[in-house]
């Protein structure tokens, strides 16, 4: 049992046929993510991220500026939920699509990405058909920052 949850922990990369017709694959990447235990919109991106094709693993927690330290999100960049793929941070409403995109293929020197605050009609942020543009920036472990796309629209996200 030790060794199956070892594997399951280790493994962050599986295919599946999407099912968009055309056989492109989408990939599938189990995902930690820690989050306060009653965040609504916390476990709205899960949401998000499950019907995309991540695997999450929630994970409440009291003390999240711990673990933003702990992973080397600056507190500029941070909001209120961290997920972890791998050696990779994904520090809140970041959208699926640059996720995935990311995680293709991921810049020589990357931390992750993040989402500053809570922009209004990001995942797991919507708010009827009210939609905030925002940058998703790609942090470097040497502490630069830098635009990794613009979100301008609800359904660029997915």
């Amino acid at each position: 049992m030790r060794i199956l949850l070892t594997l399951l922990l280790t493994v962050s990369y599986s295919l599946s046929v999407a099912s968009s017709g055309d056989e492109k694959f989408v990939q599938e990447t189990a995902i930690d993510v820690y989050k306060s235990e009653h965040c609504g919109c916390c476990n709205g991106w899960i949401d998000h991220l499950d019907k995309t094709g991540f695997q999450t693993n929630p994970i409440n927690h009291t003390q999240l500026n711990g673990i933003k330290d702990k992973f080397g999100i600056h507190p500029k960049l941070r909001s209120c939920h961290t997920g972890v793929a791998g050696n990779y941070v994904f520090e809140g409403h970041v959208p699926p699509v640059s996720m995935k995109q990311f995680l293709d293929n991921p810049p020589p020197g990357a931390l992750g990405l993040s989402v500053p605050g809570m922009p209004i009609g990001s995942a797991g942020m919507e708010d009827g058909d009210r939609f905030q543009s925002y940058i998703v920036w790609l942090m470097n472990k040497d502490g630069t920052v830098e635009e990794f796309a613009s979100i301008n629209s609800y359904e660029e996200q997915f």
